[in-house]
């Protein structure tokens, strides 16, 4: 959970002189660079609105990547909740089994074996009962997915064949080891995950749920974040009653929340470009009750104490943040707005992200660093999409991920995933469905607008799609379009 901190730890905790390179870096990461998602801007009032604890009776569910990600993001939220009369259930994804510093600390030794990082997930599996323990949770609402630390986000990408598993690079498991896990023995792959989530969700019944942002800076995090979506669209898909609230928050972006927060009485606000896109805030007031205990829950966590007890604290704050996720549907497209296999007037409603700004100086307002903006459409079975750039940089390409979501059963999810580049006309595919026959897409580059259609690229079960897109200057990461959901209009 804690990349970062080891590289602030080696500023303000080595015993040797500073390197100037070490002083550049520092400034960098200090001084407000869009691509360490920093953004000083001032928050207008109002921006955020006050979230009230749902009405007594529902039914939260807490989807955690990691064993203390509840307590930081929502632990006030738990409190209140179980106060009022809701259920709570908290499913964690992994059991922070991967950190390899906070092994380091904890058994003082160098050479670690996979046995010391499986010991190390059942501490931090205990830690997190006690925790939950504290703020009210009862075991049994505590569920243990087992799944590997630092791998969520590369079974989300890589791993959907049923028959192929992720291995853990420090624990060596290729299958979830834990005994108090949901599945023992399940296979570290996507279907696995995502069926695993599906199972709790469909048992579960939530009224609310509550994940990581696709946002988030950490893999694992965002990972979570987008399982969980395409496991609740798929129950969604099959149950016309079940409509959950989605609300997302925030643990890492960039240096938010890195450095010691001096005055922890003031509210929280999340990183300004969250803001941009288009989703709603809002801000949790915490009773003091519930402000000592999430304090008190946060306290169990031993093994993260001893290595970022100021990022810990600085979540000690008198609110949470909570982002809803906006019910979007991917736009219909009319004969009039086609000409042939492209698309000659975009609708509005068709932008899944766009930057209001526009401004090449101040990136910050954009999702990513050098996109002004991007549309999707439907017609029929076909799909097409639209990029809008900066600039014309031939040094830039853009991977583009769209997931199909069907209903469930035997039909998989379906993955298109392809490269592409201003001023090219030449797709480069990383992954497709079987079967599908990649010589039928087409791509159109106008400058710094870049078009692509995919012909009968939509299926009859398909009920939901998914879409990121990530930007990159020759290797180097500019930014991302986080994963946005959509439902697809019916397709025959």
């Amino acid at each position: 959970m804690a990349e970062k901190f080891k590289f602030l730890r080696s500023f303000f905790h080595s015993r040797t002189v500073l390197s100037m390179a070490g002083l550049v870096m520092l400034a960098i990461l200090l001084s407000g660079l869009t691509i360490w998602g920093v953004d000083r801007r001032v928050i207008p009032p109002g921006t955020i609105s006050e979230l009230q604890v749902p009405a007594a009776g529902s039914r939260l569910l807490v989807v955690s990547p990691h064993p203390d990600d509840e307590s930081l993001g929502a632990g006030g939220l738990i409190s209140e909740a179980l106060a009022q009369g809701d259920t709570v259930k908290v499913v964690f994804v992994t059991n922070g089994d991967g950190f390899h510093y906070g092994v380091e600390r904890i058994d003082r030794q160098l050479r670690l074996q996979p046995a010391d990082y499986l010991n190390y997930g059942q501490e931090r599996q205990q830690e997190s009962l006690d925790a939950l323990r504290r703020l009210g949770v009862r075991p049994e609402n505590v569920v243990f997915l087992g799944f590997p630390d630092r791998g969520v986000a590369q079974i989300w990408k890589y791993y959907w064949d049923p028959g192929r598993a992720f291995t853990s690079r420090t624990t060596g498991k290729s299958a979830v080891p834990y005994r108090l896990a949901l599945n023992p023995g399940a296979p570290y792959n996507a279907p696995a995950l995502m069926g695993s989530l599906e199972q709790v969700i469909r048992d579960y019944g939530p009224t609310e749920i509550f994940v990581t942002d696709t946002y988030d800076s950490h893999p694992d995090h965002w990972g979570s974040g987008a399982f969980t979506l395409a496991a609740a669209a798929r129950v969604q898909a099959d149950e016309a009653n079940f409509r959950p609230s989605i609300y997302t928050f925030v643990i890492h972006s960039g240096t938010w929340q890195l450095l010691p927060v001096l005055e922890r009485d003031k509210a929280l606000l999340p990183p300004g470009y969250f803001l941009a896109l288009g989703n709603p805030w809002y801000k949790l007031l915490l009773t003091a009750g519930a402000q000592v205990k999430k304090k008190d829950a946060i306290s169990a966590y031993h093994t993260q104490e001893v290595v970022m007890p100021s990022f810990l604290a600085n979540f000690e704050r008198p609110n949470e943040l909570f982002c809803r996720l906006s019910n979007k549907q991917v736009t219909g497209l009319s004969p009039a707005n086609l000409s042939g296999s492209r698309v000659i007037d975009w609708p509005g409603s068709a932008q899944f992200a766009y930057n209001p700004a526009a401004d090449p100086v101040d990136r910050n307002k954009s999702q990513s660093s050098d996109l002004k903006s991007a549309s999707i459409g439907q017609s029929g079975r076909n799909l097409f999409l639209q990029l809008n750039t900066v600039a014309v940089e031939r040094l830039v390409t853009y991977d583009v991920s769209i997931y199909l979501v069907p209903k469930s059963g035997a039909a998989p999810v379906r993955r298109y995933s392809l490269r592409v580049s201003p001023g090219k006309s030449r797709l480069h595919w990383l992954d497709s469905p079987q079967g599908y026959d990649t010589g039928t897409a087409r791509l159109w580059n106008h400058g710094s607008r870049i078009e692509l259609s995919l012909p009968d690229a939509l299926q009859a079960g398909d009920r939901y799609l998914m879409l990121s897109t990530d930007t990159y200057f020759s290797r180097l990461v500019l930014g991302r379009v986080p994963w946005n959901i959509m439902q697809l209009q019916p397709v025959s």
